[in-house]
């Protein structure tokens, strides 16, 4: 695991990303924080950010804490409807596969997709739906 939760979470969709299953096309993965604009024509993109992290004392008490991390990731592309749906598919298809041991490194022990929301709009023709990603760590030592 990185420092930085969103390059584990970059390299978790990239990495798993089949490309068969959305037309031959691989979304630009993107923290919203390293760019001012992008150009939603262009591409298709999966864009992430961090929403919240939530420390909570352990009921045992002691050195340890239990955190919950909230990531959203924002799947969008202006192909089609169609499009946009096996994209979510494909994300939703990696987060699942990821709900234990999350990066598979001890960092995060299990995941799990909170909500999920379409938020396309026709008329500009954005298709696009949000995925809000929760990752809970039981033990964290202070």
């Amino acid at each position: 695991m990185s420092d930085d939760i969103l390059v584990d979470v970059d390299s978790l969709v990239t990495t798993n990303w089949v490309p068969a299953n959305t037309s031959s096309r691989t979304p630009t993965v993107i923290n919203i924080g390293e760019v001012k604009r992008i150009n939603q024509c262009a591409t298709d993109f999966v864009l992430i950010w961090e929403l919240d992290y939530n420390p909570e004392d352990n009921a045992a008490g002691g050195a340890q804490k239990r955190t919950k991390t909230t990531i959203m990731l924002d799947v969008r592309t202006g192909v089609s409807r169609a499009h946009a749906v096996d994209m979510r598919l494909e994300l939703r298809r990696i987060l699942n596969a990821a709900q234990v041991d999350v990066f598979s490194d001890g960092a995060y022990d299990i995941s799990d997709i909170i909500e999920e929301r379409d938020k396309s709009d026709k008329m500009v023709k954005l298709f696009q739906f949000t995925f809000k990603w929760q990752l809970e760590q039981f033990t964290l030592a202070i």
